[in-house]
């Protein structure tokens, strides 16, 4: 009779043992058929971690490895909570899971570069996993700490005239359009290499002209998808004007090792009105915009979001106008 109670206490023994340790799990039998909710991932071995230091970044110059970037900042959330801007190679402590491959870690966001005038923010999102240190620039599931420099001060523009196919030049080579007549702009972009325009957004390609000369704008391309946008409204504060009107289209940003050439073409088509007469001023120049979209922190919400102007309307991302005006006579 002892000797039955000694092995029951150590079969109980035993069963504890192998719970405490991950091998079974009572939790999950216990209430399999009952009302309660797990907290925590239930499976796998325990995590013996008591928490871990997380080192921000260190993020890296994309296709320029050598050249240093330890002078940006990161916004970093942290289970939700904003907490703040932190320069590159910023630690800070986070929580490990319950458990060795769980996800009950702390949950970091990361926005690499976010406030920087050089460099796109780029977005990172991971659970922590169950070690005691880490840098999140050298976790395996994103390459987002390397940043991509704008390339808007080096993006050049060039236009082609229907009639002639010479470089629209104002003054001396213009565009010709009269009265109900229509015209074929070949617009050539060049986006330099090592660099990138909105990498993770859209590139938003704005159109302004004289709505009393034209009566249709489009937009066309055979290296791009174009679709309909919507005109920023930074665009038009800064460009706005009696008399004209705006039509926006976009692309899939840019980014990469070499140079990137994207051919497109304007569609003009004029109304009753001669473009090149009185009737039709104050100009029956067309001019276009190339605008970039970037992370920013909303300041109503604090959430992040993606777009070329924030919720006050302010243009974000890179701030170098990228324009041409194509001349007509």
């Amino acid at each position: 009779m002892a000797s039955d109670k000694i092995t029951l206490v150590l079969i109980v023994l035993a069963v504890l043992v192998l719970n405490s340790t991950g091998v079974i799990n009572l939790g999950g039998l216990m209430s399999s058929g009952g009302d309660s909710v797990a907290t925590a991932d239930q499976t796998g071995t325990l995590c013996l971690n008591d928490g871990s230091v997380m080192t921000i970044g260190p993020a890296d110059y994309r296709y320029r490895p050598t050249t240093s970037v330890t002078d940006q900042y990161h916004r970093v959330f942290v289970d939700g909570i904003d907490r703040g801007l932190k320069i590159d190679g910023t630690t800070m402590d986070v929580t490990t899971p319950t458990r060795i491959g769980g996800t009950d870690g702390s949950a970091v966001e990361i926005y690499y570069a976010e406030n920087s005038t050089d460099f796109y923010a780029s977005k990172h999102v991971f659970s922590v996993p169950c070690v005691s240190a880490f840098a999140s620039g050298a976790r395996p599931d994103s390459d987002a700490y390397k940043l991509v420099a704008n390339s808007t001060t080096r993006t050049s523009l060039a236009e082609f005239n229907d009639d002639d196919a010479l470089s629209n030049n104002c003054g001396t080579q213009n565009e010709s359009i009269a009265a109900d007549d229509s015209s074929n702009i070949d617009i050539k972009v060049t986006f330099p290499s090592k660099s990138g325009m909105s990498p993770y957004g859209d590139v938003i390609f704005s159109v302004l002209y004289n709505t009393s000369a034209y009566d249709e704008i489009e937009l066309t391309s055979s290296d791009t998808v174009i679709s309909e946008a919507t005109v920023p409204q930074f665009r038009q504060s800064d460009n706005g004007s009696t008399g004209f009107g705006w039509k926006a289209f976009k692309f899939a940003g840019v980014e990469g090792m070499t140079t990137t050439i994207y051919r497109f073409n304007l569609y003009v088509e004029s109304g009753s009105n001669d473009p090149t007469k009185g009737v039709a001023m104050p100009s029956a120049d067309i001019r276009y915009f190339l605008d970039d979209q970037d992370y920013y922190l909303n300041s109503d919400t604090g959430i992040m979001e993606l777009g070329a102007e924030d919720n006050d309307d302010n243009d974000v991302g890179a701030t170098t106008v990228v324009s041409e005006t194509i001349c007509v006579q």
